[in-house]
């Protein structure tokens, strides 16, 4: 008895399945064009700044003091919105901190450590999909120096709140993540791990945490924070009428991602053998890459760095001097079977005509010359294929270089650590195998193009130009760099420590090259430790 199938898992033809093969072809090419591709189109609609307009938006709102509006637009969702779970959570989070609401911004900072803590643990693969579309497609994850900022700015809510002990559990959290230091760090990284020392340590230090504010001090030194012992107020005696006032500073906004763009032009011959695979294609591969490095970072003109201005524009590899545009023989083989009878249709004298395109020259075979298929052959020009390369570069935004402290008649004086040059550091380990997945992505949707264009000009040759026109336009427009990143985060942080007589103190911040800023009065306690903290935008 057979058993019936369910419904649309009925046996297709084979001519139906090739038609459904092609129908998916087809929707793989034009998806650039095709109405669900908002978030795609979102991507080329930038600002001045390299940043898309709606995220340089967000900058202005927040520099305006409407974080609210930040925080409201991204929860009513869009296409415009980060559409990966963790850039919502980590953008909610501060849109939230600065406009003064910070139980719910540690609620989104929450939930965006344990998404970061899910995917790390996971040890996330590459997906297979990014050799599809682009590295967009990949669930985000953060940084090393942008983890650091999710208990960073949790603390500093719960300080705004009041909560000492709350703060204490998030300068925890940043210190469990302070032990993994990287061996070979750039004097930016060991900067900004030192700020986040010293800070880590004035919370366990406010919170009566004494042996855990002195680990995290030892730590800072070690780093070249700085630190002044004779500062500490667990190290003075109670009836001592001075208190400490920490003063934590932000500056502008972090550097964020733009596009480098680098388009190779290939020639037929080396379309063709990433078609056909094999030794050939590895070589050829190989060749392609060692174009694309030398021009993109190292002698032939190119960059040559991770951090610079937008205005470097769009890099072209033309192709060698030496290589012009080759032409390939196409050979068509007429196969003859021998029919006992003839067919009324689609037969002549009992002989079924077969066509087949074969590109390489066809070997004799071992029969009688009257056996031997008849072939048709025409000489066809190679057109060069297109191949985008992109990969993410950083803005050259850099934070202040120092400031000074006014308490009253107290004057201090510190320099920012640079958050922007840590993150480019984090990322610059990443690059080779960023370019070589774009590499890869690249070859693989070039030899999907070539498949389709033979297969449709088998059946007419304006067809298969058409087809590997699309394919073509369509890659290009596909590839784009995963320029996402925590694009709301400061350029810089410092942490200032100043002792100064207890009771109610005027305070002020002096950046050269900019007008004073006043940070309102504190009040200090003696023996206490008063926190101030703003953001210069």
């Amino acid at each position: 008895m057979q058993r019936a199938r369910p419904f649309g898992l009925q046996r297709q033809r084979p001519h139906q399945l090739r038609r459904l093969r092609q129908f998916a072809v087809a929707g793989a090419l034009l998806l650039p064009f095709t109405g669900g591709c908002a978030r795609l189109m979102q991507s080329y609609d930038l600002a001045p700044n390299g940043l898309t307009r709606t995220e340089d938006g967000w900058r202005r709102m927040l520099v305006a003091g409407r974080g609210d509006s930040v925080a409201s637009r991204i929860e009513r969702g869009g296409s415009d919105v980060p559409g990966d779970e963790l850039m919502r959570m980590l953008y909610l989070g501060t849109a939230a901190h600065y406009s003064g609401d910070y139980v719910l911004s540690n609620q989104y900072l929450e939930a965006a450590a344990a998404v970061t803590d899910d995917r790390i643990t996971k040890s996330l693969s590459r997906s297979v999909m990014s050799l599809v579309s682009s590295d967009g497609v990949l669930p985000y994850s953060t940084s090393r120096t942008e983890r650091l900022l999710i208990p960073y700015y949790a603390a500093l809510n719960y300080v705004a709140l009041g909560d000492m002990e709350g703060a204490a559990v998030e300068a925890r959290r940043l210190s469990a993540l302070l032990q993994a230091e990287p061996a070979d760090a750039s004097d930016d990284t060991r900067r900004v791990r030192a700020a986040m020392r010293v800070f880590s340590g004035a919370i366990f230090e406010a919170g009566g945490h004494r042996n855990d504010a002195l680990v995290a001090y030892r730590n800072a030194a070690a780093l070249g924070g700085g630190v002044d012992t004779s500062a500490l107020t667990f190290d003075r005696a109670a009836a001592d009428s001075s208190g400490s006032i920490i003063v934590l500073l932000e500056d502008g906004f972090i550097a964020h991602r733009v596009e480098q763009n680098l388009f190779v032009w290939l020639g037929g011959d080396e379309l063709n053998a990433f078609s056909t695979g094999g030794d050939d294609g590895v070589r050829t591969a190989s060749s392609v890459a060692g174009r694309v490095v030398e021009r993109a970072f190292g002698t032939g003109g190119g960059p040559g760095s991770l951090r610079g201005p937008r205005a470097r524009g769009d890099l072209y590899v033309p192709l060698p001097p030496d290589r012009p545009r080759t032409h390939r023989r196409e050979c068509t083989r007429v196969a003859r079977a021998e029919q006992d009878t003839a067919s009324a249709t689609g037969t002549r004298d009992g002989v079924i005509p077969r066509i087949e395109t074969v590109i390489a020259k066809p070997r004799p075979e071992a029969a009688t010359e009257s056996q031997q298929p008849e072939m048709k052959c025409r000489e066809v020009e190679d057109v060069p294929y297109l191949l985008k390369v992109a990969w993410p570069v950083y803005t050259d935004t850099r934070a202040s270089s120092r400031m000074q402290i006014i308490a009253g008649a107290d004057t201090a004086s510190a320099a920012f650590a640079d958050l922007s040059g840590a993150i480019v550091d984090d990322y610059g380990s990443q690059v080779p195998l960023i370019v070589a997945r774009t590499l890869a992505r690249g070859a693989a949707k070039a030899a999907l193009t070539e498949s389709a264009k033979r297969k449709a000009s088998q059946k007419n040759e304006g067809l298969g130009k058409l087809v590997g026109l699309i394919g073509n336009v369509g890659n290009v427009m596909l590839e784009r760099a995963d320029t996402r990143s925590w694009h709301l985060l400061p350029a810089g942080v410092a942490i200032v420590r100043m002792k100064v007589p207890a009771g109610e103190r005027l305070v002020s911040v002096h950046v050269p090259g900019r007008e004073a800023l006043d940070l309102g009065t504190v009040r200090v306690q003696p023996g206490g430790i008063a926190f101030v903290s703003h953001r210069i935008w």
